[in-house]
């Protein structure tokens, strides 16, 4: 068994690391933050040029980035946000074409996400079937 080397651990840095300095949150560990680096390599919206220990974000994948974090923020989010609080008060006198649709698919949100939660439907009924008759021959 190899002996193991009598150096201390290193201390933890002194200074908060760029992350935490950046954005704020001092939550964000390296291990976090190795995890997303290699999703975004498996998706290939990075790339890691040869033995370099930076990356590059080439221009279609920015553009791809870009559209996902605009549908994020300016629709998913207030569809998300409209489903969770119910409105309260009177209704506007005034609807447009857009607050009508938004009105149907907060509502459609509203009862798919009420009924999302309900038990595991039963296997359809081929599977049962094929079941069934392998049960009986044995």
């Amino acid at each position: 068994m190899p002996a193991r080397s009598a150096q201390p651990a290193s201390p933890p840095p002194s200074s908060p690391p760029k992350v935490h300095t950046i954005t704020g949150h001092t939550d964000y560990t390296a291990r976090q933050a190795a995890y997303d680096l290699r999703k975004l390599r498996g998706k290939d919206l990075l790339v890691k040029p040869g033995r370099s220990h930076r990356y590059h974000c080439p221009a279609p994948a920015a553009s791809t980035i870009t559209a996902l974090l605009t549908l994020r923020d300016q629709i998913i989010g207030p569809i998300l946000a409209g489903i969770r609080s119910p409105h309260r008060g009177r209704k506007p006198t005034t609807w447009t074409r857009i607050d009508q649709d938004y009105e149907a698919l907060r509502i459609d949100m509203q009862t798919s996400s009420a009924t999302s939660a309900s038990p595991r439907p039963s296997p359809p009924r081929h599977r049962q079937l094929l079941v069934n008759r392998n049960s009986a021959s044995a």
